[in-house]
């Protein structure tokens, strides 16, 4: 028994001795430990520090607090690789956004919870053009946003939704990373929720093809997005398979057929 309280005293010493020599060479003096030993509200205060785990304390003595990034910041430490900011889109494209709409820009990102949702979703965030483009811009604009093959048919003077609806200038889409479970199953009017919600053409062929333009093809091909689009058939109009060729176009699917979706919308569209 005296055996064995000597070697735990013998350890709380060596660990003693251990703590002064450390503190001794960042600077703490052996006349630094006088204060606690003598006084008790100092001995509190080192007691206090010692169980909080030693936190950091800033030049003024007083403990700092963990402040989590703000902005594009805290978006990009959240969400890494599908949070593309407006420096990437203007990279890859070569635009240029104007001061106020990088204000803008920043002032519009969702507040923390509604990000915490969008991470859970597996949803990606991509900021639009600094200027308005319609689904026929878009593919005048760049040729590996929208394949040349599946826009033959939406030239055509009554494809009215290729000329009419339009991408949002200087905004943010969201959309889902992976298509919704049994999307089949899905209907339209139980594809949107509280922070995604069906977008029109050109906002899909967007959000997908500038994805892949930026993070070099890491989204999935398979998967077809449902869009707001009619076709002048009556149709629903498809974005889908962001290959290297650009997304494809298509008229698939009617308001009264299940639809399989990865959703894209505008953050601020309510």
């Amino acid at each position: 028994m005296t055996s064995s309280l000597s070697d735990s005293f013998a350890k709380r010493l060596g660990t003693l001795a251990k703590l002064l020599k450390t503190a001794e060479r960042i600077g703490v003096d052996w006349s630094d430990w006088q204060l606690p030993i003598d006084n008790h509200g100092a001995r509190q205060n080192l007691a206090q520090y010692l169980k909080l785990g030693c936190p950091t304390v800033d030049s003024s003595g007083a403990i700092a607090t963990l402040q989590l990034p703000e902005g594009e910041d805290l978006f990009r430490l959240i969400l890494g690789d599908d949070f593309v900011s407006p420096e990437e889109v203007a990279e890859v494209y070569g635009w240029e956004y104007s001061e106020q709409q990088r204000v803008n820009l920043t002032d519009a990102l969702p507040e923390f919870e509604a990000l915490l949702r969008l991470r859970l979703k597996g949803c990606i965030v991509v900021a639009t053009p600094p200027v308005e483009y319609t689904l026929m811009e878009l593919r005048e604009l760049d040729h590996s946003i929208i394949s040349r093959k599946s826009s033959r048919w939406f030239i055509e003077e009554n494809q009215r939704f290729s000329r009419e609806d339009t991408l949002k200038a200087a905004s943010w889409l969201v959309f889902r990373k992976e298509p919704l479970p049994n999307p089949r199953r899905a209907w339209w009017d139980e594809l949107t929720d509280e922070d995604v919600s069906v977008p029109n053409a050109p906002e899909a062929a967007y959000g997908g093809a500038t994805y892949n333009k930026v993070r070099k093809g890491k989204l999935r091909e398979a998967a077809y997005t449902a869009t707001s689009s009619v076709a002048a058939n009556g149709n629903r109009v498809l974005v889908g398979c962001a290959g290297k060729e650009g997304v494809v176009v298509s008229e698939s699917y009617r308001d009264d057929q299940t639809v399989p979706a990865r959703l894209v919308s505008p953050i601020d569209r309510k």
